[in-house]
């Protein structure tokens, strides 16, 4: 409060502050040590904030910056990704799943653990899509399985003995790099990806 107020309390009814200490010295005491308007605002300032400030950067200072895995990307990004909430956004079948699957693949064969939440696409959808890619990747992308035929086990009698070789291949290199796992539809509610979250927290 600001001196004029504290003046004006303290001398409510009574003649000076000296009377108003005589009449109820603990209301007096009480208003005396109460903090000043000035002292309130300045207890929100950037001064007194800044020291949480900085201690805020200095816990920052062994996170990890994640890459992504695309070059271009990371610089874009200023390193990579940070901790925090990042949308993917364009038009309807423009491959955002398939981008954001490759980005997860990336950062799971750097030795991070992803968790993978869908809401359209099953587990087998998204499997098959990081194996067909991975199918080009290791055929200089011209000769690889789309994920269409990869899921299909009607075709597979139809398939070359090179053809089928080559996708257990490409499933077998997936397996290499098994950090990533799964949740589809009903387990994607907001708390159940919350606990799910958490206890692999806790669990690593």
């Amino acid at each position: 409060m600001s001196d004029f107020t504290v003046c004006d309390v303290l001398t409510k009814g009574f003649k000076d502050a000296n009377e108003a200490l005589i009449n109820n010295r603990e209301e007096f005491q009480a208003v005396v040590s109460a903090p000043s308007e000035k002292q309130y605002i300045q207890s929100y300032s950037i001064s007194a904030y800044m020291q949480t400030y900085l201690e805020g950067i200095n816990k920052k200072a062994n996170d990890p910056i994640i890459k992504t895995g695309f070059e271009q990307l990371d610089m874009a990004l200023d390193g990579g990704l940070y901790a925090g909430l990042y949308f993917i956004g364009a038009i309807s079948s423009l491959g955002k799943t398939t981008f954001a699957m490759q980005i997860a693949d990336n950062i799971a064969g750097s030795g991070q653990d992803v968790m993978i939440f869908s809401l359209e696409m099953s587990k087998s959808q998204l499997i098959s899509k990081s194996v067909s890619r991975l199918s080009f990747i290791g055929n200089q992308k011209s000769f690889g399985a789309t994920s269409r035929r990869i899921s299909a086990g009607q075709k597979y009698s139809e398939y070359s003995a090179d053809y089928k070789r080559m996708i257990v291949n490409s499933i077998n290199e997936y397996c290499e790099c098994d950090r990533c796992a799964w949740w589809k539809g009903d387990d994607c509610a907001i708390c159940k990806i919350a606990d799910t979250l958490t206890r692999n927290t806790n669990k690593n």
